[in-house]
């Protein structure tokens, strides 16, 4: 990655933003609050363009691209991924409730173009957590090291993608730390 401007404490205020627009491109070089696990593995790639919309919003749209580091759902081994994901957001001052606005019982609906995706009460728009939130939305459901990977036996635990182990031919390990769970669920089967 070239030098790119940091923007990490960067906020845009909205109500001030120039009669064009106004677009940056930098990193962000920390995130907050991301799922348990998940981490950094290098800076945060942010492109933004923020111009005013009707009605008194603002659409920002851009592109962010993250490289992160989680372990695997399936074999729990720490990797290293990357999400790319371009954003349009349509976005609102609110006002001291920071609800949507009503529509009254009669009015015509309100197209869902015209919704805004998001409710700024100060009107600041902060960098740092819009690329927080464009990274969470971009991470998949299913976070896997790789489409071969076997993951963890699920009689011994032991990770399939590194060695193999008698369980996946019918024996269970007798060392398995769940060997005692395995032989109170036979005896319960022989009880019955």
């Amino acid at each position: 990655m070239s030098q790119l401007r940091r923007l990490d404490d960067l906020i845009i205020a909205l109500e001030e933003l120039p009669k064009g627009g106004w677009q940056v491109e930098g990193a962000v070089l920390a995130l907050d609050d991301l799922p348990e696990g998940i981490t950094l593995a290098a800076p945060v790639e942010l492109a933004v363009e923020v111009r005013a919309a009707r009605g008194g919003q603002f659409r920002v749209g851009g592109h962010v691209k993250a490289t992160l580091t989680a372990p695997c759902d399936s074999c729990l081994d720490p990797f290293t991924f990357e999400v790319e994901e371009d954003f349009d957001r349509l976005v609102a001052i609110g006002e001291e409730s920071g609800f949507f606005p009503q529509v009254e019982a009669g009015e015509e609906g309100i197209p869902i173009d015209d919704l805004p995706d998001l409710f700024l009460l100060d009107g600041q728009l902060k960098l740092t957590e819009l690329a927080r939130e464009e990274v969470l939305v971009a991470i998949p459901p299913l976070l896997r090291c790789s489409s071969e990977c076997q993951g963890l036996c699920p009689y011994c635990a032991l990770n399939r993608n590194l060695e193999s182990c008698a369980c996946a031919e019918g024996e269970r390990r007798k060392d398995s730390p769940f060997a005692g769970l395995a032989e109170m669920l036979e005896a319960k089967k022989r009880g019955r």
